[in-house]
């Protein structure tokens, strides 16, 4: 008996041992480590479209997403207007937003997929208004609706200005 209570008390206490020889430290949770003079800025990289909305996707990934403007980074053969900066490397690359990103509302889909809703009128390149405000033009429309679609994939909460109230939609709400 006096040799089992031995053993149980010598086990935890050579694990105390053990790790207080231990040089590692796992690092405090919180903002990434960096080095820096404290009371200043450092440009780190270029975030490639102005930041009308900022989300973290991941650990790693901060997504920015613009109003629909003239940035000097393009992709499709126009301006972008989203970009993903991963922290770790401060690598930024342009991303296809294929909506007017106008405004700054917008939600996350349980899918993962980002639903941005604006309220402007229709716009083309520089923010010059559309030849058409019902669709078409670089930002097409092609089943000709003014409104959004109705997504099907889990719940969207939209809030609106002018109405207190809000709505949280589900696929049994849209089908039903």
């Amino acid at each position: 008996m006096a040799t089992t209570l031995l053993h149980l008390l010598a086990v935890p206490m050579l694990a105390v041992l053990t790790l207080a020889q231990t040089t590692e430290t796992i690092p405090a949770p919180g903002q990434p480590s960096h080095t820096g003079v404290p009371g200043t800025f450092e440009l780190t990289g270029d975030s490639l479209v102005s930041a009308q909305q900022l989300f973290i996707g991941t650990e790693n990934n901060v997504y920015l997403v613009d109003k629909v403007e003239n940035n000097p980074a393009r992709i499709g053969g126009h301006p972008a207007w989203a970009s993903e900066w991963t922290l770790t490397s401060d690598a930024q690359r342009t991303m296809d937003a294929r909506t007017n990103t106008f405004c700054a509302g917008g939600n996350v889909m349980g899918n993962g997929t980002w639903v941005n809703v604006g309220g402007n009128q229709a716009v083309t390149y520089g923010g010059a208004a559309a030849a058409s405000q019902n669709g078409g033009g670089p930002y097409d429309d092609p089943d000709g609706r003014r409104s959004s679609v109705r997504i099907s994939l889990y719940a969207c909460i939209l809030f609106t200005r002018l109405n207190p109230a809000f709505g949280l939609f589900t696929p049994k709400d849209l089908w039903d």
